[in-house]
């Protein structure tokens, strides 16, 4: 265990490689498939899920018949911006704090409830694949869609593919609940079948700390 953000980063990582790789739902599977160049039907998913950065362009061109190389890496915070952490009574988190349902007031007697803010990016490399314009933009749809969800608080009537980012980091700070707030996807590459796909997506985790006692 260490700091709360290491924590959060590491937990919601092992979440997404066991739902975007290891054990991914059966729906998912069909919502992911395509026809390789070899006419094999494949599932399209990560291959490799990191917390930190990875490497611009990690494609694998090794691979026969050649596969997309899909990427994820989580972030503790923006990288390139200014999604910071708050205490959830900062100026602007009011819309948030409404659908959370919280109270006005979070600071009372030593304690502190915390937005902890996360990014998750992620890549879809399809040059050389001989996948086409449509079918790469619909497989990068479905995963990124997937992808928020998994982010999302887990709910087993709403959401049973979220995540349930219960945890106590050493320094007493609870998480309770993950909120995706943004969400980016662009396209790049070009005819005929070069095509790439990135993803960015902002995220908040709602913590508790009481105040610390000699």
């Amino acid at each position: 265990m260490g700091g709360i953000l290491y924590d959060l980063s590491e937990n919601l990582r092992v979440h997404l490689q066991s739902k975007m790789i290891t054990s991914i739902p059966v729906p998912i599977q069909t919502l992911l498939s395509y026809t390789a160049s070899d006419s094999t039907v494949k599932v399209m998913k990560p291959g490799l899920i990191k917390v930190g950065r990875y490497q611009d362009d990690p494609t694998d061109l090794g691979a026969t018949p050649i596969e997309p190389s899909v990427l994820v890496a989580v972030h503790f915070s923006d990288p390139d911006g200014d999604w910071m952490h708050s205490v959830a009574s900062a100026i602007g988190d009011a819309t948030t704090n409404a659908g959370f349902g919280l109270p006005g007031v979070y600071e009372i007697g030593g304690s502190t409830t915390w937005w902890r803010r996360l990014e998750v990016q992620s890549s879809v490399f399809c040059p050389g694949t001989q996948l086409t314009q449509s079918v790469v933009s619909r497989l990068a749809s479905a995963f990124f869609s997937y992808l928020g969800l998994c982010c999302d608080w887990y709910s087993p009537d709403t959401n049973i593919y979220g995540w349930n980012c219960a945890l106590t980091d050493s320094f007493g700070e609870t998480a309770s609940r993950s909120v995706v707030v943004k969400v980016k996807a662009s396209e790049s590459g070009g005819p005929p079948n070069d095509y790439i796909w990135r993803g960015r997506l902002w995220l908040q985790v709602l913590t508790h700390k009481e105040g610390l006692q000699s």
